[in-house]
C-alpha cells in the first residue's frame, strides 16, 4: 500500500518499519497458558524494553533530521505492534498525530493519557484467538464513557487475527490517517 506510486504521490511521507530480535519485543506482556495476551485491565504500568526505547529514540533521530512533519507523525502497527502502539502513544501523547492499533490491547486506564491528544482507529477482528476482540471492545466502550470523539472502531465480522489485508482494504485508511494533524 505504501509503495504503490500513486499513494506514494497523493501520500508522502517517511514510512518505517522498525523490527526486533524474533525472540524478542517492543513490549512486555504476562501471557496465558494457552499463549493469549492476558487482559490488560489492571493497574498501568510501563512494558516497553529496550527496543521500544530504541525505537522511540529513532523517531526522535528522524524528528532532529528536519524532514518530519511534526505536526503529523502516525504511529500503527498488528498484534505485539498495536500493544506497542498503544505503549507510544501512553508514554509520548504529545508526539502523535493518529494511531491505527490492528488486534492490540491496551490497559484501559492509559486511554486517559492520550483519548484528547492522539486520534485513534483501532481494528480487530471478531473472532480472534490470539487477542480476545473484548480487549478492543472494552477500549471503545470507556472511550464513549469518557465523552472521547476522536476516535473510531472497525471489528471484522468472523475475522481472526490476521485482519492486516481487511485493515488495509478500507477505502479511507490513508485518508483518514494523513487527515490528522496536532494542529486540529
Amino acid at each position: 500500500m505504501f509503495l504503490e506510486p500513486q499513494n506514494r504521490e497523493k501520500y508522502k511521507a517517511i514510512v518505517i518499519y522498525p523490527q526486533c530480535p524474533v525472540e524478542l519485543s517492543f513490549v512486555e506482556l504476562t501471557k496465558t497458558k494457552d499463549r493469549q495476551l492476558s487482559r490488560l485491565n489492571d493497574t498501568p504500568k510501563k512494558i516497553g524494553t529496550i527496543y521500544f526505547d530504541m525505537l522511540h529514540e529513532l523517531i526522535l533521530q528522524m524528528i532532529a533530521t528536519g524532514n518530519v512533519d511534526t505536526d503529523r507523525i502516525y504511529i500503527g502497527g498488528h498484534s505485539m505492534g498495536a500493544v506497542t502502539t498503544y505503549e507510544m502513544i501512553s508514554q509520548y501523547p504529545d508526539l502523535f498525530a493518529a494511531a491505527t492499533p490492528i488486534s492490540g490491547a491496551t490497559y484501559l486506564q492509559n486511554l486517559d493519557k492520550w483519548k484528547d491528544k492522539v486520534a485513534v482507529w483501532i481494528f480487530h477482528g471478531e473472532v480472534d484467538k490470539a487477542v480476545p476482540v473484548e480487549a478492543s471492545r472494552e477500549l471503545v466502550k470507556r472511550y464513549k464513557q469518557l465523552g472521547a470523539i476522536n476516535f473510531r472502531y472497525t471489528e471484522f465480522p468472523g475475522v481472526g487475527h490476521m485482519c492486516l489485508k481487511n485493515t488495509f482494504g478500507q477505502p479511507d485508511y490513508l485518508e483518514w490517517i494523513f487527515s490528522q494533524s496536532k494542529k486540529h
